[in-house]
């Protein structure tokens, strides 16, 4: 009997939303593999979750495999326990006993903070030079992507994430070595939880600075 095929769920970082995934669902399309996109409601960390879970379960009996992006690492590590892989981008894969907003500084970049905004209605914004998320992705592409860029409600629990989807899904962690968002010691830190860990030159938006290594990874060494 055939073996169900997987499908990828892609999940997007802060600020993002499904469209930045476009090149890489173009991608695993042309293999053959299907996937989508989550569109993240930013309104909370908890609607966030929600929409993660909607779709896994939207799966139904077919295998699963999320891609998580930044600090929709958190997102999945709350959400995805009932999957077959998870694969974490430049991700936070949070400990069980560690809230995730203790001492931010440990994970993004000065540059970075100081580029967020927080709103006097509670929404953070991106403020700041778009080179800092995608300093080696196509100039007029990242142009585009920081025009898309969304306003987020939603909050880094202040609270520990009790059992982590990772501690029980099989995990790969992808490094991004050019990164300007998140220190790479602080990526190779998260990527010392994961089963198996890869490291490419990209900025923190490989989605679209290196689809096709992105592309490569989920195809090569996750849906094989």
């Amino acid at each position: 009997m055939a073996l169900t095929p997987a499908l990828v769920v892609l999940v997007h970082g802060a600020n993002h939303g499904a469209w930045c995934w476009s090149e890489v669902i173009h991608r695993l399309e042309s293999r053959g593999h299907d996937s989508t996109a989550v569109d993240l409601p930013l309104t909370s960390f908890d609607d966030d979750v929600d929409a993660v879970r909607s779709a896994i379960a939207a799966a139904g009996e077919r295998p699963v495999i999320v891609v998580a992006h930044s600090y929709a690492g958190l997102v999945v590590s709350a959400g995805a326990h009932d999957t077959d892989g998870l694969l974490f981008i430049a991700a936070r894969m949070p400990s069980p006993t560690r809230a995730p907003a203790v001492d931010p500084a440990s994970w993004q970049s000065p540059e970075f903070q100081s580029a967020m905004i927080r709103r006097r209605d509670g929404a953070l914004v991106f403020a700041g030079d778009p080179a800092v998320l995608y300093n080696t992705t196509p100039r007029a592409v990242a142009a585009d992507a920081a025009s898309r860029l969304r306003p987020m409600y939603s909050s880094v629990p202040e609270r520990p994430i009790p059992n982590p989807a990772w501690m029980t899904v099989p995990s790969t962690y992808v490094v991004c070595k050019q990164d300007r968002v998140i220190a790479v010691a602080a990526q190779r830190a998260m990527a010392a939880r994961a089963d198996r860990v890869f490291e490419i030159e990209s900025d923190h938006s490989p989605f679209l600075s290196a689809p096709d290594e992105i592309t490569d990874i989920v195809c090569g060494r996750i849906l094989r």
